[in-house]
């Protein structure tokens, strides 16, 4: 197979399995945590917490390990496309001065930058908060464990902005991708002028 299918073919599996895990995701956490809480789940080892939040700290004890995995694959899959964007316009063989490649490329970048703010600052802080909840309530120190759960709950929404985020600019790149990744089109030689007989 030559290099430029093969780039190709792994760029679109690692940008489409990328938006997968990101959707997969958000799909399994919107399930868990309206269905464990619906269930009216008591968990014997936190039963200094109200019962009523027995059910949203089962959801976040399953998704948690979950997110994990689904920030490992991501991270790898945002490796992979812009490794792969490299190849492709190196040395501009699709040129960026075409727009839709343009627009591609950038895209790209953005969800690398969103993806590693996340990662890098974000997610770490949650996960201290959210271990800090579960052993607080482990132990039955509810007031500790409400203010880290306070803690966890307000940096949620900035977390689900940037997911939401990060797959918007990845849909962008995958809609423009097949104009950008289009082999430009073949231009035909100019027909040489007719030959003039200057003996005549």
């Amino acid at each position: 197979m030559k290099a430029r299918p093969l780039c190709n073919t792994v760029y679109w599996f690692a940008l489409t399995t990328w938006i997968a895990v990101i959707v997969a995701a958000g799909v399994a956490a919107g399930f868990t945590f309206t269905v464990l809480p619906a269930l009216g789940l008591t968990i014997e080892s936190y039963s200094a917490l109200p019962a009523s939040e027995h059910g949203q700290l089962a959801a976040g004890k399953v998704m948690e390990p979950l997110f994990a995995f689904v920030d490992i694959v991501q991270i790898a899959m945002a490796f992979v496309v812009v490794l792969a964007v490299v190849v492709q316009v190196w040395p501009l063989r699709y040129a960026l001065r075409r727009v839709l490649n343009a627009i591609r490329v950038v895209a790209i970048l953005v969800a690398v930058g969103l993806l590693a703010y996340r990662a890098i600052t974000l997610t770490p802080e949650m996960n201290r908060e959210l271990r800090a909840y579960w052993s607080a309530a482990e132990a039955g120190d509810v007031e500790k464990a409400q203010t880290h759960r306070e803690a966890f709950t307000i940096r949620h929404p900035r977390a689900s902005d940037l997911f939401s985020a990060t797959l918007a600019t990845l849909v962008v790149a995958l809609l423009v991708s097949p104009a950008a990744l289009a082999a430009p089109p073949r231009t035909r030689p100019e027909p040489a002028p007719p030959h003039q007989d200057l003996t005549a």
